[in-house]
């Protein structure tokens, strides 16, 4: 019963304890319910304080519970971006303003921003490109990034200075090379200049006494007076004048009287130093002076009785005085250039009124009563070079006519011709010819560059050329030329008969009376040669290359002939045919033989150009590869084998075969014989100076009549055109 009992109690008591475990834990998650959460700590800030601030709630430090709602917002400062919220490494948000709930971690965040960048315009320039220029690495008005480096470099011309970089009217930098970064705006800089100074100098002038002479300067050729200050490279005129019987005795150096010019005026350039000079004068009892028209030209030195002395020295009267004129020296070598070269030629001791006194650069004289003037003239050299000899004759080129037949493939591009003259597309000149070809002998005429037929009254155009003269001879600064050429037909003249009509006669200036047509000094040709063809040839060339030279024309003495009766007078000319005698001279590099008039002869023989065959002169072609027959000057004499010719109708030529003289080297003047005579004109050149188209170079030494009309040619006249010259001619005359 007891146990029983037991057993119940145990029972009971393990129930109990069930029913308090029960209870228990229904106590325990009840009071859970009241624990606070687990918090955590928020850090946050800015990367780069100069890049933008950051706030937040709550504020960066706290404790956040997990699960709360935090919001911050960073706030980019100016020049700079937001770029986005980051933990370490890791983006988060690129949102300025970032709303999350707390993780449950402590969570450290960093605000991230950059540099803003921009671009903007740069330009650059010289205020004046004549003074200097600006430069740099990139492109004037291209767009830079703010803040990128950059260069510019300024560059003064000679006689400029650099003032400096300029923004506007700011100046930015005084260093011609300037570095600098973008700015946030456009940007535009410029590089001033200014003429360099040029320094000055006083210049001084002064007479050591007023009452013997008085002096004036210029500057620049503009008055000054003493003591002005004058910028270097000034060119300086003093003039020393001297009182009635006074001379100017020198300029001299006013601080230690060292003597500096004898000349007044006394020209020169200023240099780095003050200039103070004084003129002193003596008493005029009997002065030389020498005055240089040109002081490039030359110089001179003066001897008084053996010794030599300064320019405007006192000389006693009657003693021995020697000038020595010295030119700038020249190149002394045969040329063959059109442009004046370095060096003068003297000319000639001349008096104040302009009378010449001697040609001779050496000149000695004894000295006169008083004062005495001479002036020393110097020309402009002009040289010519040639090239080494082709054949016996050195050649050169100088002037132009027409000689060639136009190529096919060229074009006349003009309509009308300007001066007589087309042109081609080829850029050359060209002349329109109507062919008449000779016919004397009949069968075919070609011409000589193609070979092709020549169609008489079929009209050509014929390209303008330069001349190729043979070089003859060479002797006191000129060259005797002969043309390399056939150059063209004309008669010798156009009648036979003695002629005294007036037109004629007025016409060519001849002297009223009766002359001959072989008459060289009135002939047509003659006055062609020097009128038309002087200005058609040679109008690019300057007055006086050409020399006028005498003409000699004088009876020769020429084998198998019985003697000319008619010939005419010397005369002066530009150009000229050859003569007989020139022909016939070994020195010029001529055959003659003992039997002249019948050989040929490959010295005399001269080629005929297309135009020159077109206008009907006689040729040989074959084995004489159209040599043509040519006039010399010289009147021929009846032949006994040709007795049907008269003395004063004939003239010499050269035949195609190379004959000069009787026979085959005879012709007729008039029209049956002259339409079948080429031209080869000769002529003295000057080679080491222009002469002044008035002295006559005489190598023959020959007398001249008092009056030749005829010879007074112009070279610079305008020539008439070949209308107008055959219009004036007397009716009846072929050309």
């Amino acid at each position: 019963m007891i146990g029983k009992k037991l057993r119940s109690a145990g029972a009971c008591l393990i129930a109990a304890l069930m029913m308090a475990t029960v209870f228990a834990v229904s106590a325990c998650g009840d009071e859970s319910a009241n624990v606070p959460p687990t918090t955590y700590t928020l850090t946050y800030a800015s990367a780069s304080v100069a890049g933008g601030t950051v706030s937040g709630t709550p504020v960066s430090g706290s404790a956040v519970a997990e699960g709360s709602s935090v919001v911050l917002t960073a706030t980019a400062n100016e020049g700079y971006l937001f770029k986005g919220w980051y933990e370490n490494s890791d983006v988060v948000s690129t949102d300025a303003s970032y709303s999350f709930s707390m993780p449950a971690k402590n969570y450290t965040l960093s605000a991230v921003f950059e540099e803003e960048i921009t671009s903007y315009v740069f330009t650059y320039e010289s205020a004046d490109e004549a003074m200097g220029t600006a430069e740099s690495s990139v492109r004037s008005g291209a767009k830079q990034k703010t803040g990128a480096a950059l260069s510019v470099k300024a560059t003064a011309n000679e006689g400029f200075d650099f003032l400096g970089w300029f923004e506007g009217e700011t100046s930015v930098s005084s260093a011609a090379e300037y570095s600098f970064s973008m700015p946030a705006k456009d940007y535009a800089l410029t590089a001033k200049f200014a003429p360099t100074p040029i320094p000055t100098h006083i210049v001084r002038y002064s007479s050591k006494d007023t009452a013997l002479g008085r002096v004036v300067g210029y500057a620049n050729d503009e008055l000054f007076t003493s003591g002005t200050a004058l910028e270097e490279g000034t060119q300086i005129s003093l003039e020393a004048n001297p009182a009635s019987g006074q001379a100017f005795a020198g300029w001299f150096n006013a601080d230690d009287n060292s003597p500096v010019s004898n000349d007044s005026p006394y020209s020169f350039t200023l240099g780095t130093e003050d200039v103070n000079l004084v003129a002193d004068f003596i008493e005029d009892i009997c002065a030389l002076h020498i005055e240089l028209d040109n002081e490039d030209a030359g110089s001179f030195e003066i001897e008084i009785d053996g010794k030599q002395v300064q320019n405007h020295s006192v000389v006693t009267p009657n003693a021995a005085v020697t000038l020595k004129a010295i030119p700038t020296p020249i190149e002394t070598d045969f040329h063959v250039t059109s442009a004046p070269q370095d060096g003068y030629v003297f000319t000639g001791w001349y008096t104040d009124d302009g009378v010449l006194k001697s040609i001779e650069s050496e000149y000695s004289f004894r000295m006169p009563t008083g004062s005495y003037t001479l002036h020393a003239k110097f020309v402009k050299a002009y040289t010519y070079t040639a090239p080494k000899p082709t054949d016996d004759w050195a050649h050169i080129t100088l002037g132009s006519y027409p000689q060639t037949l136009k190529a096919d493939n060229v074009a006349i591009v003009s309509s009308t011709p300007v001066n007589g003259y087309y042109t081609g597309d080829d850029g050359a000149k060209y002349v329109l010819l109507t062919a008449t070809p000779e016919d004397r002998l009949g069968g075919v005429r070609t011409f000589p560059s193609t070979g092709n037929t020549i169609e008489a009254g079929k009209s050509y155009y014929f390209k303008v050329e330069p001349l190729r003269w043979r070089v003859l001879t060479q002797q006191d600064g000129k060259a005797f030329l002969m043309c390399d050429t056939a150059l063209d037909m004309m008669p010798f003249q156009s009648h036979v008969d003695v002629q005294s009509d007036a037109s004629y006669v007025n016409y060519y200036g001849a002297p009223a009376g009766t002359y001959y047509a072989n008459d060289y000094q009135f002939s047509e040709i003659r006055y062609w040669l020097n009128h038309e063809f002087l200005n058609a040839a040679f109008s690019s060339l300057p007055l006086g290359v050409l020399a006028k030279f005498g003409v000699d024309n004088s009876a020769p003495s020429i084998l198998q002939m019985d003697g000319v009766s008619y010939p005419c007078n010397n005369t002066k000319d530009y150009i000229a045919l050859l003569s007989f005698d020139e022909v016939t001279n070994t020195d010029y590099g001529f055959d003659f033989g003992p039997n002249e008039f019948l050989i040929t002869d490959t010295t005399k023989r001269v080629h005929a150009s297309d135009y020159t065959v077109a206008r009907g002169a006689f040729y040989f072609d074959g084995e004489y590869e159209y040599c043509a027959q040519y006039w010399l000057r010289t009147a021929g004499s009846t032949d006994s084998n040709r007795t049907d010719y008269v003395e004063s109708e004939q003239v010499l030529l050269v035949s195609s075969t190379g004959a000069a003289g009787l026979n085959d080297g005879i012709y007729k003047t008039d029209r049956s014989g002259a339409r079948e005579c080429a031209v080869v004109p000769a002529l003295w050149l000057e080679t080491v100076a222009i002469n002044d188209g008035l002295s006559l170079y005489n190598p023959y030494d020959l007398d001249f009549p008092d009056s030749d009309p005829a010879a007074d040619f112009d070279p610079n006249a305008a020539s008439l055109l070949k209308a107008e010259f055959a219009a004036a001619l007397p009716a009846g005359k072929q050309i």
